[in-house]
């Protein structure tokens, strides 16, 4: 049995003869040079014969097909323009030779052409063509049967078009592999190929290990994310790879390697195999990259949000001792009022009524409340420096940070961080880029003149984050975290799909009308 491409549904959408009434009127309304071609005939069966011919060569293009009827719905509305009544197609055509002569004359009258032997590649350079954007055999189909309408052919059987449409298709997978692979040394195809074997030091193949990236929020996640990192980059991967390709055949490659299993991937042939595999760890490349800079901005933002909690925290328990504290406080308020207004001593009374030494006692507590409510966020979350050190300075290392030149401030302060994080240094300069949009940092970062460490490093992590999440900060190699204007389309190619909409894109044009 012929492999089939088209469902029934599918046929049907795409080559089907309507018989509602506002889709017979939107395709088969009669111009009055049909209609005038149609009265050159003499039989009334004739007339509504070749306007058959007409209206099925119009659309969808096959024409009216031997040992075919057309709808009933179809055959009343051409009646009907044609002021023809009680006439059926029974007795069209008794002679054969006038089918074939309407059939002609129809083609002749629309400006149409066989389609032959000489248009076979040509179409399946077409469906080749379609095939490379996507596997949707409809898709491919619509695309086929739109441009040989643009070069006015009639349209071959639907079989034949299923035939050309899985051979362009079998054609774009076959030479979008080789695309792949060829850009490949040697040495990186043996890379490849050693992903689907099984790993001792793992205990599982080195595909499986970086499929499975961890999604927990921890250091640890961060490391094992940044270790796949690290074993993607050394396949070294070419950066033109796939350039040449559509991006949704590309994709289509990295979706297929991505749900295959490994048994599966070692039945491909060998371009197959190595092109699938090359797409999806361009991909994975990509995907862990962001992985990994949404884990360092979960990470981050918990060492603001534990400390904030660990205060609020502290307030709760804390509730009864402050409240009592509040009262000892107004109890000496009003000891000391009412002695200033009896004119006695006002500490002689305090001591009598409250107690000095009561008072004196509570003094490192009260301390410590007030340097409780009146902290900064940026300095709660630096005492978790320890906390930050498992992942930042690896986070750092990994990847180059891009900025406009309004950013050069904080990629300054990163160079100076990881320059101290690579040669061991602990003391910061005495003049360190300060990046920050909080204006009362510094103040918190510089204490007797010299810049702390802990402080300073944690606002620089803290610094980043905010502006990876704005978009003011980016990182090649990333589909999250990428350049803003990258998101936007090609000028020439907005320019087009303006124009096709009807827009002016000519701005003085514009302004003139």
């Amino acid at each position: 049995m012929a492999r089939r491409l088209l469902s029934s549904r599918a046929r049907a959408d795409l080559f089907g003869v309507p018989t509602d009434y506002e889709a017979l009127v939107r395709r088969y309304l009669l111009s009055g040079d049909d209609v005038d071609l149609i009265r050159t005939r003499r039989r009334a069966e004739n007339h509504l014969g070749l306007a058959v011919h007409i209206s099925l060569l119009r659309y969808p293009g096959l024409g009216w097909g031997q040992d075919t009827m057309p709808p009933a719905e179809l055959i009343a509305w051409l009646a009907e323009q044609l002021q023809i009544s009680g006439c059926t197609l029974d007795d069209y055509a008794a002679r054969r030779n006038t089918r074939h002569e309407h059939h002609a004359l129809a083609m002749r009258h629309l400006g149409l052409a066989p389609f032959g032997p000489e248009h076979v590649q040509q179409a399946e350079d077409i469906a080749t063509t379609a095939a490379f954007a996507t596997d949707h055999g409809m898709k491919i189909v619509e695309t086929l049967v739109a441009e040989l309408r643009k070069q006015h052919l009639v349209l071959p059987s639907v079989d034949t078009l299923e035939r050309l449409a899985l051979k362009g298709r079998a054609r774009a997978r076959r030479e979008a592999a080789a695309a792949l692979f060829d850009v490949l040394s040697l040495e990186q195809r043996d890379q490849l190929q050693a992903l689907l074997v099984n790993d001792p030091s793992l205990g599982q193949t080195r595909l499986t290990w970086l499929r499975g990236y961890p999604h927990s929020t921890s250091p640890a996640s961060m490391t094992a994310l940044l270790d796949r990192l690290n074993y993607l980059r050394s396949l070294d991967l070419p950066p033109n790879l796939g350039h040449g390709l559509h991006p949704d055949r590309l994709l289509k490659f990295a979706r297929e390697g991505a749900v295959a299993p490994v048994s599966l991937l070692n039945d491909f042939g060998e371009r197959r195999r190595i092109a699938t595999l090359a797409a999806q760890m361009a991909d994975l490349s990509i995907t862990i990259t962001d992985a990994t800079i949404a884990m360092f901005e979960r990470l981050t933002g918990q060492l603001f949000s534990r400390s904030r909690n660990r205060q609020e925290e502290v307030w709760r328990m804390g509730k009864t001792r402050v409240g009592k504290l509040m009262q000892l406080f107004g109890a000496s308020i009003d000891a000391m009022a009412r002695a200033q207004d009896l004119g006695q001593d006002p500490f002689a009374a305090l001591d009598a009524d409250v107690g000095w030494e009561t008072l004196l006692g509570k003094r490192d507590e009260i301390a410590d409340f007030g340097e409780l409510a009146t902290s900064d966020p940026l300095a709660l979350a630096a005492e978790r420096y320890a906390y930050m050190r498992k992942f930042a300075p690896t986070f750092l290392e990994a990847f180059e940070f891009n900025a406009t030149d309004a950013g050069d401030d904080l990629k300054d302060a990163i160079a100076l961080l990881r320059d101290q994080n690579r040669t061991g240094k602990r003391k910061l300069p005495d003049d360190p880029p300060m990046p920050f949009a909080a204006k009362h940092w510094p103040s918190l970062i510089v204490q007797d003149g010299k810049p702390q460490r802990r402080v300073y490093e944690t606002a620089v992590v803290s610094t980043l984050r905010e502006r990876l999440r704005a978009g003011d900060v980016w990182v090649d190699g990333s589909r999250e975290y990428r350049r803003f204007d990258s998101y936007l389309k090609p000028r020439d190619k907005a320019e087009t799909i303006m124009r096709d909409a009807g827009f002016e894109t000519d701005p003085d044009a514009w302004l003139s009308d």
